[in-house]
């Protein structure tokens, strides 16, 4: 059965490729009309031999495998119509998978075409699936799988979109490893299937069957979850589908790779036409004389004639007179040798009657059937003769700058294969003027260079060079020996030459003497040193100054805050023992929250303003009150921004105090003066009513005595005159102690006071004996004061002199001014003995006889008061017997 069935099959096969117009439904009526005669033929058995059981088995054995026989021709037949038909395989394969289903009473169908890797490796592409009475599925991805009642459910739910299976590259895998059969009726214990898959559950039954054609694994087909399972008998009664599937994969295949071979020979061809229509070269071909027989594109471009322009002309005559005779020989030279390729360059003249240079490889394929002729591809090469004139040219310059500039241009040919490998190309002429070495000596030997080098510093200079020639360039300084033993330094500076790759071919540089350079630097380090020791000397002479200062000293960075450098005092002064621990503190590390604030505050004022604040404050701490007298300068960098500020702190709380407490002092003694000088005056107010008395009994007495006939008497008379003088003497002690107290009182008036017009002044309003006195004025200054009361200085001051040189004929008294400004009035009189001097200006204080010199003793006082009250001091110089001298100088 199983032979006929194949031969069948052989013979339906060539049918219907014969007959691809045959429809579905004619198929479909066929299976319809045969599946009726079958009913009928059983029908017909069971009414011949209805008491015959066993003849019944058979004949119901005989119909069954008819009946199957016939499911499968149909299945195959179905399946041949379709690929004839031209239908979509996924619904081919989708109808074929469904009929295994039906054959096998299966509840899974798989079909998959093998492809072969280029290491002939065999691998799935895509996978066909379909579940008994659902839609195909169809998976790229699969290694393992297990069906089960999950599977079924999961199936169910997706079937309509489609699901994709995992884990079935296992069961498949040995298919094609095997190239054999897999049967698993029992896959617990097979070890084909290792791994439970989805969900923990196992798999019930599996068949897979390798697809071969003419001995090529070509396909597998996998089937699973038959009830009974699966055998051998089962494989060979679907060898038919087998043979079908073999052939609709092949075919489909052929197809697939016909139809790419199509597009690639399209695409191949559309390549060449793009390739000559937009090519920047002429293609061209030449019959044996020569005549032009195609031209590409290109050729427009760049000769300005058209294809037909160019066939009206003779090839050969466009081309440069000087270049003609050469590209003739060139071609009649070719056409001698078959098959061969040659180059030229030459002159062609344009449709402008200008010359392009061309350059033109050409190849006699005269004996080629399908070209015959000379194939020329020309390309325009102007603008590279322009370069390689200007590149000569540029050469021609470029030695004639490196050979008379004073340092050694260099290029060196290195290799990407060999690290080692160093060629000299090019040495300039410096070499010998720097080196003592002819260039030729590199040319020769190219480890001359290397080996010129100082020995101490070779390793480092190989080292630089290669590592940083991998970064792009190098420099480096080193010691070269000169050929006379001399030491030189060289700068050496190297930059990297790559081709159109990338790929290093050379490297340039250039080499100097430096060593003036470097003596000048070791100079200027030697400088720098002792400058940097005379720095760190000062640095520490600065310091050691500035901690000796009783005064805060400290500078603080503008940005952080922070205090970069303090002395000591100030360090100790805010409870730090040294400076160190306060430098790199901020301001708030420093002082408590409350005065940190307040010193900010007034810091970022002097950032701001970039002025220098001045200012007395009082900064409460732990120990009380403290005053300062504070400057805050603001430190400025060579740009002119301020980077910090310096500031200076004297504690004036002591001074404070002291100035307080003097202050509270001179209030007490202002007010005692003030309590004084009312004493003083009414004491001397009291004093004037008795004085007036007794005058007036001793003027009424005298009057009595003239009137009386008593007689004079002499005694009485003298009498009555100690007592006229005397009260006399004593009304004149009252008014200078009251001129006393006045000046101790009235309130200065100050002016602009020129003392020479004041002293004219003062020397007018003098009461001066009956003798000659000469007055020796220089320039006097011109001073702020009280006018009136520096008045009576000069007055009392002249009088004295006058007095006191009352022996002198004439009297010269000097009235001038030192260099500082002290003014001076000195007399030739009779001078004092200055262990006296102290006891001069005290009031009532005399130091020569009244008998010999009138006067109170008071003149001096007011002078002195009225230099005080005008914050000056007054003194005197004197020798006994050769006068007196009186200094006073205001403040």
């Amino acid at each position: 059965m199983i032979n006929i069935l194949s031969f069948t099959v052989i013979v339906l096969t060539s049918l219907l490729l014969f007959q691809r117009s045959l429809h579905l439904k004619q198929i479909k009526h066929q299976l319809e009309e045969e599946k009726i005669k079958n009913q009928k033929l059983e029908e017909q058995l069971r009414k011949q031999e209805p008491n015959n059981p066993a003849s019944l088995v058979c004949i119901s054995e005989d119909i069954t495998k008819e009946k199957k026989s016939h499911q499968l021709l149909q299945a195959i037949s179905l399946a041949q119509s379709q690929f004839i038909a031209d239908v979509n395989p996924t619904i081919l394969f989708n109808d074929l998978l469904q009929n295994l289903l039906i054959l096998t009473e299966s509840e899974y169908s798989f079909i998959g075409e093998v492809f072969y890797s280029k290491e002939r490796q065999t691998y799935l592409d895509k996978i066909y699936m379909k579940a008994r009475g659902n839609n195909y599925l169809e998976t790229y991805e699969l290694t393992q799988i297990t069906w089960n009642e999950k599977t079924r459910k999961n199936y169910d739910t997706n079937a309509i979109q489609g699901i994709k299976f995992h884990n079935l590259r296992t069961l498949f895998d040995a298919v094609i490893t095997e190239r054999n059969p897999v049967i698993i009726n029992h896959p617990s214990t097979d070890p084909r299937q290792k791994v439970g898959a989805i969900d923990n559950c196992s798999l019930n039954t599996f068949l897979g069957l390798p697809i071969d054609q003419n001995n090529q694994l070509v396909g597998v087909i996998g089937i699973a979850n038959c009830k009974r399972g699966y055998d051998q008998n089962l494989i060979n009664y679907l060898q038919p589908f087998l043979t079908t599937c073999a052939n609709l994969i092949k075919g489909y295949s052929n197809e697939r790779n016909r139809q790419e071979a199509e597009k690639e020979k399209e695409a191949s061809k559309n390549k060449l036409q793009a390739l000559l229509t937009y090519s920047s070269d002429i293609v061209s071909i030449f019959d044996r004389e020569g005549q032009l027989v195609y031209n590409s594109p290109a050729a427009d471009k760049i000769y300005g004639f058209s294809i037909e322009e160019m066939q009206l002309r003779r090839t050969f005559y466009l081309i440069h007179p000087d270049d003609r005779i050469r590209v003739v020989k060139t071609f009649s030279k070719l056409l001698d040798h078959p098959q061969e390729t040659v180059t030229i360059q030459y002159r062609y003249q344009t449709k402008n009657n200008k010359y392009v240079w061309l350059e033109t490889v050409a190849s006699n394929q005269l004996n080629n059937p399908n070209i015959k002729g000379i194939v020329a591809n020309s390309r325009d090469i102007s603008q590279r003769k322009h370069a390689q004139k200007a590149l000569q040219e540029s050469e021609q310059k470029f030695r004639q700058l490196t050979e008379n500039i004073h340092e050694v241009f260099w290029i060196t040919e290195v290799s990407k294969s060999d690290p080692h490998y160093r060629k000299s190309v090019y040495v300039s002429p410096a070499c010998k003027d720097i080196w003592g070495y002819d260039p030729k000596d590199l040319y020769e030997n190219s480890r001359q260079w290397i080996e010129t080098i100082h020995p101490q510093d070779q390793q480092q200079v190989r080292k630089e060079l290669s590592q940083k020639l991998i970064k792009g360039n190098f420099d480096c300084q080193y010691r070269i020996i000169r050929s006379d033993g001399t030491l030189r330094w060289i700068r050496d500076r190297g930059f990297l030459v790559k081709n159109q790759t990338g790929e290093l071919v050379r490297v340039t540089g250039l080499a100097e003497d430096i060593t003036e350079q470097k003596e000048k630097e070791e100079e200027i380090k030697r400088l720098n040193q002792q400058l940097e020791e005379r720095v760190a000397q000062r640095t520490a002479e600065l310091e050691m100054l500035l901690n000796t200062f009783p005064d805060f000293v400290y500078v603080v960075e503008r940005n952080t805050m922070k205090i970069l450098f303090c002395n000591q005092v100030f360090a100790q002064g805010i409870g730090f023992q040294h400076r160190k621990e306060v430098e790199g503190k901020t301001v708030s590390e420093c002082f408590p929250a409350e005065v940190a604030n307040y010193l900010i505050q007034q810091n970022q004022q002097v950032f701001n303003s970039g002025e220098t604040l001045h200012l007395e404050e009082t900064i409460s701490v732990s120990e009380g009150d403290r005053h300062f007298d504070t400057y805050k300068v603001p430190l400025k960098n060579s740009q002119g921004d301020i980077y910090a500020l310096l500031v200076t702190s004297r504690n004036m709380t002591e001074l404070v105090e002291t100035k307080r407490v003097l202050m509270k002092k001179t209030s007490q003694l202002e007010t005692a003066n003030q309590e004084l000088d009312s004493f003083c005056y009414s004491v001397s107010h009291d004093l004037r009513a008795p004085l007036r008395h007794i005058n007036g009994f001793v003027n009424a007495l005298e009057q009595t005595l003239i009137n009386s006939e008593i007689p004079e008497d002499s005694e009485v008379n003298h009498y009555l005159e100690v007592i006229k003088k005397s009260s006399e003497k004593m009304a004149q002690l009252i008014d200078g102690l009251l001129t006393l107290s006045r000046v101790g009182r009235c309130e200065l008036v100050y002016h602009r006071v020129n003392l020479n017009s004041l002293l004219k002044t003062a020397i007018n309003l003098l009461s001066v004996p009956d003798q000659s006195i000469k007055f020796n004025i220089g320039q006097l200054p011109v001073v702020l004061g009280d006018a009136a009361l520096l008045q009576q200085v000069f007055i009392n001051l002249l009088q004295n002199s006058i007095k006191f040189s009352r022996g002198c004929d004439p009297i010269e008294i000097e009235i001038n001014t030192l260099e500082d400004g002290t003014i001076f009035i000195a007399d030739g009189g009779v001078g004092f003995d200055m262990k006296y001097a102290d006891q001069l200006f005290a009031a009532f204080q005399r130091l020569h006889s009244q008998k010999d010199f009138e006067g109170t003793g008071i003149g001096l006082s007011i002078v002195q008061r009225i230099v005080c009250r005008h914050g000056g001091r007054i003194w005197a110089k004197s020798v006994l017997g050769e006068g007196a001298t009186f200094y006073f100088k205001l403040g």
